[in-house]
């Protein structure tokens, strides 16, 4: 830095531009590291040289000077009291890994480390790089240490451990050195204090952190995606996790029809933002794809999309701050046979006056005669003809599949099911029939296959009340998640005051396997997916269910707690799809009769040859959910009936999990009463398979919990 009146000129040498630099010992692993020149103005021929180490405090110090090696000529725009950079100095480990400073660096005059090391230094850099700087020459001010670098992705090199698509492989990555600074090395690869820029052009482009075998996570600070340019982040192995961690913001451009794309694919995890930090907006000009139910994209403050399906998803997308939807049918949740994609907004969401969602609800039905499903309304209908008229809810005509036959029809909440002349379920038309929030449907085809409803509109992300009905011989209502993700039903009946409205339990109709299936608290099995109508007994109070935002769930959740001593039993079987289940818990809060909390009844199918189980409670209730005295697993031996029904002579598979949630020392066992064969059911033998008809007596199955 240039001081006074008066500059200096091309004709006057530097030849004592000299400075020395010691640091502690006291780093990662107990090694010394060196200090490396990163970048240098090619006019300046600066070299480091090693000096000696130093005891002092007990104390070690690594010592290296930094000199010219010639003269030093300044440049022709210097400025006064501007800083010129001349060169960049990073510190690395022994191991050839870049790293922070753990100890204390100092720089200091010429010899000042050889004869003078009592004096105090000019810099101190105590602790850290994200510390602030001590600086003890007199007032010298407007000394900044990058903690970063800026690096820009080259791609196509490779090695023993990584490949032309490795984002941690340093060789793939190019730094960025200030105006009129070259690049002295190669870097390693990005820190998260490190900007970085992928670029267009490229043939290679960023894949994954490292080999195709290590579940690893890349970094960055800040991160530009150029118009051209794309990530495809994705794993080359089901059975490892990456990431890609933005600590600072995520710019995605576009610039003449040309877009940055993102694709986010299986087992692929991307974070935008640090909460420490304050930092993680998402600008997306360009493209976002997530391609597989198990990825997912984490936006700790804002989300921008400018395009129409600007964003679209079949993974797990959360936004902690607010979104805004800038352009038609900028956002699509995407649903298939593999599953369905999910969207948490946290904050306030602006779909710009448009129809900014597209969510789709994948129906497939292959079995049986009858191929019902239950749904409900995605979004909050945006056409001309819902504006402004006080509808919440869609037009049936969203229901309408275009591939199969439909037909729907509205549970009545007030028919009295045991008088055979009011038929409970009400065929609704026309199109614009309007079907509410949170109000279930059931939609009926008379062709297997499956299809795609595709609803349109704005999401539904405020705070949803659906005003329940009964009567004293129904107690039934069909109702639906609304939101674009899944939600807890346990969550869903604590909240607020939902537990004087509902019971404790629910039944989904799955035509796909051609039976109830039911789910109750405790029951790990209560999970309610995007757009599903499910069927809940109400308490006869009537009142407001409320489905409140906080309930939302992605359906898979990393490290979410399993219920203990609960066992899942499925069999399948008889015609092509037809499959059932059961599920056998044990808790404190049961009692040998009906507990309607915790248990559910089994309904039967739609299908007269269906295959189909049941629980046999101590009171005779015919059971889907039966849950148990957890003190029953104390005894010798409990043991409870399975019934078993079939339309076919065929061979049948039973199919257990769960046996691992059971904390006494429990062995179980099913017995054949028709054969007299005990099999057991373990981990390890977790399928019993054996042959069935419909002659067969249905009390052929006992189920037993052998105790300690």
């Amino acid at each position: 830095n240039t001081t006074g009146v008066n500059l200096p000129n091309t004709s006057t040498l530097i030849t004592d531009f000299e400075f020395d630099i010691r640091w502690l010992k006291a780093q990662e692993n107990g090694k010394f590291g060196d200090i490396k020149m990163i970048c240098h103005n090619t006019g300046y021929p600066f070299e480091i040289i090693e000096g000696p180490i130093w005891p002092q405090l007990n104390l070690d110090w690594q010592f290296r000077k930094v000199y010219i090696t010639g003269d030093f000529y300044p440049p022709n725009d210097w400025v006064v009291n501007e800083w010129e950079t001349v060169f960049l100095l990073a510190f690395i480990l022994d191991d050839a890994n870049w790293h922070w400073l753990a100890g204390a660096l100092e720089i200091g005059e010429k010899d000042w480390g050889n004869a003078n090391k009592s004096n105090d230094p000019i810099i101190k850099l105590d602790g850290s790089a994200e510390n602030d700087i001590d600086v003890l020459n007199n007032g010298l001010s407007g000394i900044q240490i990058p903690t970063g670098v800026e690096l820009i992705w080259i791609g196509g090199e490779t090695n023993s451990d990584y490949d032309e698509h490795s984002w941690n492989f340093g060789n793939n990555w190019e730094i960025v050195c200030p105006e009129g600074v070259e690049s002295n090395i190669m870097w390693t690869a990005p820190r998260f204090v490190d900007d970085c820029t992928v670029p267009a052009g490229r043939t290679y482009y960023p894949k994954y952190p490292a080999s195709p075998e290590w579940e690893d996570t890349g970094a960055c600070d800040d991160l530009l995606l150029e118009a051209g340019a794309e990530i495809n982040w994705q794993s080359p192995s089901s059975s490892k996790n990456i990431n890609l961690d933005i600590y600072g913001d995520f710019d995605i451009q576009a610039s003449s029809g040309n877009y940055g794309v993102l694709n986010i694919a299986n087992y692929a995890n991307v974070t935008v933002g640090n909460i420490e930090l304050g930092s993680g907006d998402l600008t997306n000009d360009g493209f976002i794809s997530l391609t597989h139910s198990a990825s997912s994209l984490t936006v700790l403050k804002d989300l921008y999309v400018a395009n129409s399906n600007g964003l679209i998803t079949l993974g797990k997308v959360t936004v902690n701050g607010d979104t805004d939807i800038l352009e038609e049918l900028g956002l699509t949740i995407k649903a298939d046979a593999t599953g369905v994609g999910s969207f948490i907004n946290e904050g306030d969401i602006n779909f710009d006056s448009k129809a900014g969602a597209k969510v789709e609800t994948y129906i497939s039905g292959n079995v049986g005669d009858y191929f019902m499903h239950f749904a409900g309304p995605t979004v909050l209908d945006s056409t001309n003809f819902y504006n402004g008229v006080g509808y919440s809810g869609v037009r049936l005509e969203q229901f309408n599949m275009t591939t199969l036959d439909t037909y729907t029809y509205e549970w009545n909440s007030l028919a009295d099911t045991t008088d055979h002349s009011i038929y409970p379920w009400v065929n609704v038309y026309p199109f614009w029939h309007n079907v509410p929030v949170a109000k279930g449907l059931a939609i009926s085809n008379w062709e297997a296959g499956t299809g795609t409803m595709e609803m349109v509109g704005k999401l539904i992300t405020d705070e949803v009340s659906y005003t329940v009905q009964s009567e004293p011989n129904n107690n039934l209502e069909l109702i639906s998640n609304p939101f674009s993700s899944a939600i807890d039903f346990a969550d869903l009946y604590y909240y607020g005051n939902n537990s004087d409205v509902i019971k404790g339990h629910y039944w989904i109709y799955d035509a796909s396997t051609g039976n109830y299936y039911g789910g109750a608290l405790g029951s790990d099995s209560s999970m309610i997916q995007v757009g599903q109508g499910f069927f809940v007994e109400v308490n006869g109070n009537g009142g407001e269910l409320v489905f409140n935002p906080t309930i939302r769930n992605h359906d898979e959740v990393a490290f979410r707690e399993t219920n203990m001593n609960v066992l899942q039993l499925s069999i399948t079987g008889g015609d092509a799809g037809y499959k059932d289940e059961l599920t056998i818990s044990f808790t404190d809060y049961a009692t040998e009769g009906y507990d309607e909390n915790l248990e559910v009844k089994k309904w039967n199918s739609f299908g007269s040859d269906a295959t189909m189980i049941r629980s046999i409670a101590e009171d005779g209730s015919e059971l889907s959910v039966n849950a148990l005295p957890v003190q029953s697993l104390n005894n010798s031996m409990t043991s409870i009936p399975i019934h078993f029904e079939c339309g076919y002579d065929a061979e049948y598979t039973f199919n257990f999990k769960g046996m691992e949630t059971f904390e006494y020392a429990t062995s179980i066992w099913i017995e054949d009463l028709q054969t007299g064969i005990w099999n057991s059911v373990s981990e390890s033998n977790p399928v019993v398979t054996f042959n069935g008809s419909p002659n067969d007596d249905k009390e052929r199955f006992l189920l037993h919990f052998v105790g300690p």
